[in-house]
C-alpha cells in the first residue's frame, strides 16, 4: 500500500463534504475548490517541522490590528 499524497484530494471528496456541510456546489465549482485546496494543502507540506519552534499566537484575527498599549 503506498502513502497518499494530503494534498490529492478529490471532486468527490469535496462533493461529500459540501453535502455534510448543507452546501450543493456544481462539480466545476467542487473541481475548483479541490484544486485550490490541494495547492494550500502541498504548501501548507513544504513547511514540514520548520514551524516546531514557533509559539502560537495568543489571538488571531484575519485582518484586525492587536489593541494599542
Amino acid at each position: 500500500m503506498t502513502a497518499r499524497d494530503p494534498a490529492d484530494i478529490s471532486k468527490n471528496q469535496i462533493l461529500e463534504l459540501a453535502r455534510a456541510a448543507g452546501l450543493d456546489p456544481d462539480g466545476t465549482r467542487a473541481e475548483t475548490i479541490a484544486a485550490r485546496l490541494g495547492a494550500a494543502l502541498a504548501e501548507l507540506d513544504q513547511l514540514g517541522d520548520s514551524l516546531v519552534q514557533v509559539e502560537p499566537a495568543p489571538t488571531f484575527a484575519a485582518g484586525v490590528a492587536p489593541p494599542s498599549k
